[in-house]
């Protein structure tokens, strides 16, 4: 997978939400910028220029998203992404996605009840690509962690039930992923 490039921007001359959104679109994996321009209805590249920042801005507005400094203090505050000394109004990897989901949270329409959630296989590989299999053991098993925000979790992004010391074939962390899907 490719970089991002930032085209044609003069990070000294940017305003504070411009350079916060700009934050946010080179701390987020290209996937999940692509997946931001199609939203913003731009052509799909690996290249932040200032026209995607002043899109991504107004799609953070149309979300209640402020990219001022205090609304991202806020926001920051309100999700308990560490905003105190140092770090405080620093947008990194972790921030970013919380963006990204705050965002997807938005735009994505709720599902009536009812309504099929089976995923088909080229669906599962994207969300594997996205969680990643973590802890591997040397008998390809897979073992519970922790994961950024304090949760145990186990395979791709399981969390119910799960503790440490849990251990897992893949077999059943695709099992857990599939059922995972269909219940949310």
């Amino acid at each position: 997978m490719s970089a991002i490039t930032i085209k044609d921007i003069k990070v000294d001359s940017l305003s504070v939400e411009e350079r916060y959104a700009l934050d946010i679109l080179v701390n987020l994996p290209v996937p999940q910028v692509s997946k931001l321009q199609e939203l913003m209805e731009l052509e799909v590249e690996d290249v932040i220029s200032s026209i995607i920042i002043q899109n991504f801005i107004e799609l953070c507005q149309e979300c209640g998203l402020d990219l001022s400094e205090a609304g991202v203090n806020k926001f920051k505050d309100a999700n308990k992404l560490g905003n105190t000394g140092a770090v405080r109004g620093i947008i990194g990897p972790q921030t970013a996605q919380f963006y990204f989901d705050a965002i997807i949270n938005q735009v994505t329409p709720e599902l009536p009840p009812g309504t099929d959630r089976n995923i088909n296989q080229a669906g599962l590989d994207l969300v594997k690509e996205f969680e990643g299999l973590h802890k591997r053991c040397p008998d390809g098993r897979v073992k519970a962690y922790i994961d950024p925000v304090g949760i145990p979790t186990i395979g791709w992004g399981h969390t119910a039930g799960v503790r440490i010391g849990d251990i897992i074939t893949v077999e059943q962390a695709e099992k857990l992923l599939r059922q995972d899907l269909e219940s949310s």
